[in-house]
């Protein structure tokens, strides 16, 4: 069987966690959404959505998810996986693109990546809503770019 390795990606609140649990019971894939990595880090420091977190925070996230994705890597052939991702226009925003998609070569896997969208009156409705609070995420409209 050929593993597959789908990559959801879009901007903050579009839906990536919510689909991909949904595509975890229907496929099997273990979710692996960005917020398993940041959360080790991004919760003791008392991230709240809302203020910047600084790079060495950031740094130490990327530490974390570099330590995941290397037991992804050595997952078993009957291990399927989804990753969530927002993707910026920054230099991490490919670079994060390309190590899952390596990953999934690295492991002979099937590299099935998804672009999600969500009307931007949408997005800005959902970013504030409390429950984003419970996983961190980010919560300003401001802070974001849609684009």
């Amino acid at each position: 069987m050929t593993p597959r390795v789908f990559h959801l990606a879009g901007p903050p609140g579009s839906g990536k966690r919510t689909i991909g649990l949904r595509l975890s019971a229907l496929t099997g894939a273990v979710l692996l959404d960005n917020h398993l990595f940041n959360d080790a880090v991004f919760k003791p420091y008392g991230a709240d959505g809302l203020r910047p977190i600084p790079g060495e925070i950031h740094a130490l996230a990327a530490q974390v998810r570099k330590l995941g994705l290397e037991a992804a890597r050595l997952a078993p052939r009957d291990v399927s996986q989804i990753f969530t991702s927002y993707l910026t226009n920054r230099p991490s925003g490919p670079a994060a693109l390309r190590l899952v998609r390596d990953l999934a070569a690295a492991r002979d896997a099937q590299y099935i990546p998804v672009w999600l969208e969500c009307d931007i009156g949408e997005l800005e409705r959902r970013l504030p809503l409390p429950e984003r609070l419970e996983r961190a995420k980010m919560r300003d409209t401001g802070s974001v770019c849609f684009a």
